[in-house]
This record gives C-alpha cells, structure tokens and sequence, in this order.
C-alpha cells in the first residue's frame, strides 16, 4: 500500500510540474530578506534533494546557464560567445561562452551581472551529461500534514521566507506551493523545509529538457 500511494504521488507531480512551471515564472516579488546575493562557496559536482520521500542526485553542468524571462534574452548581450539549446517562451537555456561567468557557476554561484539583469539558474543534469539539462524556476512543492488555510499557509510561508503560490486540487494528501528565488536558493529551501515541524515531504520543481542521442 505505501509503495502505491508513492507511485501516485509521483505520477500525479510529473502531470502537475508544467503547470507549476508556467504559474512560477509570474510570481508576485518576494519578501526582502530572500532577495539576497548567492553565495560564492564552492559547492561541488553532485548535489542532492528529494522527490517526495525518495533522495536523488544531480549533476552541476556548468557549461549551461538557465534564463528566465517571457521576452527577448538579456543574457546574449551580456555573454557574446554564448549558443542558445533551449529557447522556450518562459525559460531559455545557454550554453556559457565566458570564462568568468562560468566560474561562478563552476562553484554553484549566479554572478551579480547577471543577477541584476534577470532570473537566473545554474544547469544541472541527472544522468551526468547534457543529454539531459534540469533546472530550478524557483517553486517549491510540499506536503504537510494536515490542511491549511490559505491564511494559515500564508503566515507559514511568511514564516520560512518564502511565499506561498496555492494549494494544489489532491486528493492523496494536503499539497501546496510555494515561490522562492531561482537556482540553489530553491534547492537549499527545498532540503531546508523537509526539516520542518508539519512536512512530509518538499521536493523542488523541475524544469527538464531531454536531447535525444
């Protein structure tokens, strides 16, 4: 029985993320205290988070930079040398053409260059190569143990300094969504919050783009 209720939980996230996807990339500003530089610290290769209960593993690529924007890109006349893989109307893939900015990414860092001129993620990959590239909108999908109001998830989400998008229409479960800053601040908050009094799971949403080989 527990194996089953996973497997419907899995199934109806995957029919859910487009969705998701498309109401993050116009979400309303966030709080100020979320609004800050990311850190520089090295970060390493292999990062890990959650799909529901279940711990996965990816892979930073840092060749490839996400863009977020419903317009024309910003960062081709920021990186001369980059190629654009994905070109989407809410999300663009690049493939980095500088050396500095792919450095900070290297280290899991957004550079302030480009920081102030958008949204902006690192790339990652879960079978190691860019066969397969999956990055962070910025949404956070969590399950909590009993229903919420949305007054009672707003105070929650203001709480935790993220901010609270809906609840999601299940019927296994009490899911809601909740906005955060593109990038490893989505993954750290995702991890954060499966810590937290009340959560059963937090699983950060994906956005992921196959090639085929």
């Amino acid at each position: 029985m527990k194996n089953n209720r996973l497997n419907i939980y899995k199934i109806k996230i995957v029919v859910i993320l487009p969705i998701l996807f498309l109401s993050s990339c116009m979400k309303e500003e966030l709080v100020a205290e979320d609004k800050k530089i990311i850190d520089t610290k090295d970060r390493g290769v292999i990062h890990m988070y959650y799909d529901g209960k279940e711990q996965k593993r990816v892979t930073l690529l840092p060749d490839y930079v996400a863009e977020f924007s419903t317009g024309k890109s910003k960062y081709r006349e920021l990186d001369k040398g980059a190629q654009t893989v994905v070109d989407g109307n809410r999300v663009k893939i690049h493939k980095v053409g500088s050396a500095g900015i792919k450095s900070f990414l290297s280290r899991g860092s957004v550079p302030s260059t480009l920081q102030n001129n958008g949204d902006y993620s690192p790339v990652f990959s879960s079978n190691g190569n860019d066969s397969s590239l999956m990055t962070l909108p910025g949404s956070i999908i969590i399950e909590m143990d009993k229903d919420l109001s949305s007054q009672d998830a707003e105070n929650w989400a203001k709480e935790n300094k993220i901010k609270f998008q809906k609840k999601l229409p299940l019927t296994n479960g009490f899911f809601y969504v909740f906005d955060t800053q593109p990038g490893f601040s989505c993954l750290d908050k995702a991890n954060e919050l499966r810590t937290k009094s009340g959560v059963i799971s937090s699983s950060p949403e994906w956005y992921q783009k196959a090639f085929p080989r």
